[in-house]
């Protein structure tokens, strides 16, 4: 069964969870990485806890779609063989102290196929600061923020969201024209709390 998924980003309580690729979801259902990413979140726990259990799940779903995309897509396979990530990641929440965090691990294979062991990474807020986390796959936006650091900076009427959407939109604007973007519009803006996940714009996630 093939998945339509619009949408890279689920919440459940106080956690949210993005993945940079859906590939894996159009395998099927039953290999959707969103909806097992939904259920380890609503077991609870901190966000340490979420990730390390949803860790096996992702290796799992990661050696699926290599071996669903070995022999059907070669050109694909060839770049996960130079060392671009099968897929990549990410829990954002709150640790067992309360401390905001970011949990996150990219997928890769070495040159034979087999995935290289990695250790989750995790980040955590400083107290009373603003911390930014930079993803996106064209380099758009780390060029950007070097010709000119003020565009990711918080404050003068620029709330956290605004930034963040501004240097989403840098990414979207990197893949006009292309057929089938990894990026595209609506942004969906998430503001996590220790309450739970507000949104702040839809966007394709309307769950």
């Amino acid at each position: 069964m093939i998945v339509e998924r619009p949408c890279k980003i689920v919440c459940e309580g106080p956690a949210c969870f993005f993945a940079d690729s859906t590939l894996i979801a159009n395998l099927g259902m039953e290999s959707d990485q969103f909806i097992k990413a939904r259920a380890e979140m609503r077991k609870g726990g901190s966000i340490r806890k979420i990730a390390e259990r949803f860790n096996g799940e992702a290796l799992n779903l990661a050696k699926l779609i290599v071996a669903a995309n070995k022999g059907t897509d070669p050109k694909q396979y060839a770049t996960w063989l130079a060392g671009d990530p099968v897929f990549g990641w990410q829990f954002a929440g709150f640790d067992s102290d309360g401390v905001p965090t970011l949990a996150e691990k990219d997928i890769t294979l070495d040159k034979d196929g087999e995935i290289i062991p990695a250790e989750i990474q995790y980040i955590r807020a400083m107290p009373r600061s603003i911390m930014q986390f930079l993803m996106g796959i064209s380099g758009d936006i780390q060029a950007a923020l070097q010709r000119d650091s003020s565009i990711g900076r918080v404050g003068l009427g620029r709330s956290p969201v605004t930034v963040a959407e501004s240097l989403v939109q840098i990414e979207i604007d990197a893949f006009k024209g292309n057929k089938s973007p990894p990026v595209a519009p609506p942004i969906t803006s998430v503001l996590l709390t220790s309450d739970g996940a507000k949104r702040i714009s839809i966007g394709n996630c309307k769950q």
